[in-house]
This record gives C-alpha cells, structure tokens and sequence, in this order.
C-alpha cells in the first residue's frame, strides 16, 4: 500500500530464482530516446522484462505526477532542467525510486520493478485483560504453534501453544514485539499497551527461506541494540496505534513530528532494518507499522589547549544533513 495499497513482501527464493532465470532469456524493451528540451520520458517493465500498464509515476519536488501506457512508456512535459528523483508504483509490485537529470537534450528514466505478494498485516485489539495476549497463524489460515513471541530488547518471551495462543504479562508503555518459528519469515509488531486495559495481537506468518531468515535477524538485532542504548531525550518510537491518532497521512510529516525538526521531502528512511532505503515522501503513513527517529544531539564545546591549540575534547560528529535518522518498519 505505498500510498493506494502498495505491497510489501518479497518473492520466496523459489519465485525469485525462478524469475531471474527466465528474465535472462526476456527480450527487454529498448528505452525511449530523449524527446527534445523540458520533456522527461521513460518506461515500466517487471523483472521479466515485459510493460507494465497502469503504474503511476510520481515527481514529488514538481508535484507532478502520470500513468504509464499499455506499452509501459510514459511522458512528462515542460520539466525544467536539473536532478530529479522519480517514484513508480503499482498495486502488486514493490515501489521503486530512480535518479534522472533532465538536460538540454531533455530526460529518460527506465524502471524494471518486481512482482510482490500480499501479506496480511497484523491485527492488534483492545481487550478487558491487562497485558499482551493474542493468536498465531499463518497465511493459509492455521494454527501456528510454538512460535516465538518476544519483545524487543527485553526479556519478556512465550511461546504459542497448539492452539496458537499466547499470553504476556506487559505493564504499561509501548512495545515492538517480534513474531518468529523455523520456517517462517520474522514478523515485527508494535503495540501500545494502555494503563486501563490489555491489547490482544492477531499475526499471520508467511513462508520464506533461511537466507530471509538471517537477514531478518540481523535488522532485529540492531533494532534491540537501538532499543537498550536510546535516550528518550533525542528519540521517538510511534506505533501502529500511535500513528493511527496522529491523524498524519505522510512519512515525512511522521518524520518532522518524531524529529521535532522541519525535515526535507527528499530525506530518506532505512526501510526494514536496512540496507533498502527510501525517500520520506514516497511512503504513506497507513504503510507504517513502527516508525524510530533519532534525533542528532547538538555538538558538544570545544576546549582548546595552549599547546598548538589541540582540542582537549572532541566535538560529536557533524550532523546528519536532515537533522535525524529515520528508521521504518513497513506493514509486510
């Protein structure tokens, strides 16, 4: 659902390796030429190398935005020379950003974007019990047990039964939970636990591979690492729940309000833990399942010595040209 239900999860290894091969073999449309001065002009295609209809592309810095053809080519008009970022997305397929300069001769930019599937994202309740309870399944509707339900950076830990509950005994506060069992792909759940009552947390797992798996479980390490070392001071988590009464329909107004700082659209986030990042602009809030910001503190003094005026304590590094890092946990 980046914005109108774009989807999130990746191809299996098996649908994967079974696309690349066969897109070897794909005769890939030849991208249009330059069509002269102010004019941007490109072409969609899925990893097989066939048009793709349909797909809206988008010129956040413009406010301009268009549809490919039936031939996956596409066309924007009076476009001003210069560097511009160019979002392609379609309900079905990962979204993608690509880099383009238009200059006297005009722009071409070409997408390849590939082919997702849809999870079924969480679904977190308010109940009368205190704590954290729910029921873990997967995509095909059954019962997943002994899966593991852990919060993040704590030792709070069960393990569904053969009924696919579990219960957890949570006070108060805000929480990312994570949701794992050998064959199944690692979920990230963030809840917000009330003082006058419980949450109860429906998660269905999907399938995946032991590569998946691995890289999964390095995001979430490093999420527990930020998690045990944050300083409340500098950062800000927002749940699921937390956006929802935010009213807030953009990444980059989350951003700001978690930052406290007037952000740039063209700032990034690390999507999913990293490496993949994207522009703040091309993601939609209902997207989000938790969102981190951190905030850089400003530098510290520093004092100079009377020996050739050597530093006697270091400045902090130079801040990051948005003013915050921004992590996105998306709603795969």
């Amino acid at each position: 659902m980046y914005r109108r239900g774009l989807v999130y999860v990746l191809l299996s290894s098996l649908v994967s390796g079974s696309l690349a091969s066969e897109s070897a073999s794909a005769q890939q449309p030849a991208a249009p030429k330059p069509a002269g001065p102010k004019t941007l002009v490109g072409i969609v295609t899925d990893t097989l190398g066939n048009p793709v209809d349909s797909v809206e592309l988008v010129i956040s810095t413009l406010k301009r935005q268009t549809m490919s053809k039936s031939d996956g080519t596409f066309r924007f008009d009076d476009i001003k020379p210069g560097p511009y970022q160019v979002l392609a997305r379609r309900l079905g397929y990962y979204p993608q950003v690509q880099s383009t300069t238009v200059d006297d001769k005009g722009g071409v930019v070409s997408f390849s974007i590939l082919l997702g599937i849809r999870a079924l994202p969480p679904v977190v309740s308010s109940v009368t019990r205190g704590g954290l309870s729910g029921v873990i399944g997967d995509t095909a509707y059954n019962i997943v047990g002994e899966a593991q339900v852990a919060v993040i950076a704590s030792d709070h830990r069960t393990l569904s039964d053969s009924l696919g509950r579990f219960f957890l005994d949570l006070k108060p506060g805000k929480y990312m939970v994570s949701v794992s069992r050998p064959g199944y792909r690692t979920r990230l759940v963030s809840v917000t636990v009330p003082s006058d009552s419980g949450r109860r947390m429906t998660v269905w797992l999907t399938p995946t591979n032991v590569g998946q798996n691995n890289r999964d479980a390095m995001a979430f390490d490093g999420l527990a690492a930020r998690l045990a070392r944050r300083n409340p001071v500098w950062s800000n988590i927002y749940t699921r729940e937390d956006i929802n009464k935010t009213g807030i329909e953009d990444g980059v107004q989350l951003a700001r309000l978690g930052a406290n700082k007037n952000m740039d659209d063209t700032c990034s986030a690390i999507i999913d833990g990293g490496p993949r990042r994207l522009p703040l602009w091309a993601i939609d809030a209902a997207d989000i399942e938790a969102m981190e910001t951190y905030t850089t503190p400003p530098p510290r003094r520093t004092i100079t010595s009377l020996n050739r005026n050597r530093p006697i304590r270091g400045q902090t590094p130079d801040a990051n040209v948005c003013g915050a890092t921004v992590f996105v946990w998306l709603r795969k």
